[in-house]
C-alpha cells in the first residue's frame, strides 16, 4: 500500500494533524483507489474520490504555474507549503513541485562543482 515504501500516493491524515499528530491515510483496498482510505492511528476514513480530486487540484495548479509563471519561485514555494500540509513528504505532488523549482535554484548552465553559499 505504500508503493514499496516510496509513499508516492500517501496522504496526511487531517484529523490527526489537527491534534498535532503525524499519520497517513492508506487505501483499504489497493485494487480500488476510489474506495475508502483509513488512518492507521485514529482510524478516520476519507473517501478515495475526495483524495483523487485533491491530487487533481494540485496537478492543475502545477500545470497552471508551469505554463504561466514558470520562474515565479514564490508561487512554487507557496504551493509547496500548501502541499506539505496534505501529502506525505515523498508524495508525487511534492516531487513534481521540486522538479519545477530545482532548475530555478540551479540553472542547467551553472557550474555544479561550486556550491552556493545560500540555498
Amino acid at each position: 500500500p505504500t508503493e514499496l515504501g516510496t509513499h508516492l500516493n500517501t496522504v496526511t491524515c487531517q484529523q490527526c494533524r489537527l491534534h498535532n499528530k503525524t499519520s497517513f491515510l492508506l487505501p483499504d483496498d489497493m485494487e480500488n483507489q476510489d474506495g475508502d482510505w483509513t488512518c492507521k492511528i485514529c482510524t478516520g476514513v476519507t473517501d478515495g474520490k475526495e483524495l483523487k480530486s485533491l491530487v487533481e487540484k494540485f496537478d492543475n495548479e502545477i500545470s497552471a504555474i508551469s505554463q504561466s509563471r514558470r520562474y515565479d519561485f514564490e508561487a512554487w514555494l507557496e504551493l509547496r507549503e500548501n502541499a506539505k500540509q496534505l501529502f506525505h513528504p515523498s508524495h508525487q505532488i511534492l516531487q513534481d513541485i521540486s522538479r519545477w523549482t530545482i532548475p530555478i535554484i540551479r540553472p542547467p548552465n551553472q557550474d555544479y562543482s561550486v556550491v552556493p553559499n545560500q540555498i
